[in-house]
């Protein structure tokens, strides 16, 4: 691809340019299709290339996580999160009209949120949360940056072919370092969320958790691609 990786960080710099990057999703996607379908015709119109049907078809690595279809009450509270965020930060609206999928995670899962690249634009989220909008709030947050950056990595990788896997911060393990710089990404835009709503008690933990994805990041950078370092380098000088 010819298209320049991005300047800025999504959710994080309101300037960052989404419609660049889902112009050259939309490409790279329609490029990866027509390798594995002969007979492929691009749709006429290139925003289909977008859904989440068209994500799966151009992942050949795809494999489902197991949930359940969220109930309409769930899919009400999120809707309530999603618009409260739009709110806050007017300019998130933009990514946060991307279309996904909202699912519930099973109740043997343990987790409260999920999301892969593997199985993109779904975002699960455990039914326990759903009585809590704030926990809502930070995990549809959460993993709407991951779905954020696993498109970018659609176009420009993150990290090279061969890399050692780290245990973050919080003590998750074997994670590979586009994972951490993911980590990383949530945790800054978690922050820039409690500066903006005044909860400052959010915030040490947040900032020693970002810290400590860079100290890691530091340690794999010859694991990261141009691109990795470039989004890495965006992040310290938000988080140090």
């Amino acid at each position: 691809m010819s298209t320049l990786f991005p300047s800025r960080v999504p959710f994080l710099h309101d300037d960052f340019d989404a419609g660049q990057v889902m112009a050259a999703v939309c490409a790279m996607r329609s490029r990866r299709i027509a390798h594995a379908t002969p007979d492929y015709e691009p749709p006429a119109e290139w925003g289909r290339l977008l859904l989440p049907e068209a994500a799966l078809r151009a992942q050949p690595d795809r494999r489902p996580l197991d949930g359940e279809p969220m109930s309409s009450g769930g899919l009400a509270v999120v809707g309530h999160a999603v618009a409260g965020l739009g709110v806050l930060f007017p300019a998130w609206a933009p990514l946060l009209a991307l279309p996904v999928e909202y699912w519930h995670l099973p109740a043997s899962s343990g987790a409260v949120s999920a999301s892969a690249p593997f199985w993109p634009q779904r975002i699960f989220l455990s039914r326990q949360i759903m009585a809590d909008p704030a926990e809502v709030h930070e995990q549809v947050l959460h993993e709407w940056c991951h779905q954020w950056l696993y498109l970018i990595e659609e176009v420009w990788p993150l990290q090279t072919d061969t890399t050692t896997a780290m245990d973050l911060p919080s003590g998750t393990p074997r994670r590979a370092p586009r994972e951490v710089i993911g980590a990383a990404h949530v945790a800054a835009v978690l922050l820039r969320l409690y500066r903006r709503t005044g909860e400052p008690d959010q915030l040490p933990t947040l900032l020693d958790y970002g810290r400590g994805c860079l100290d890691l990041l530091e340690d794999a950078a010859a694991d990261l691609t141009t691109e990795g370092a470039a989004m890495t380098l965006m992040l310290t000088k938000e988080l140090r």
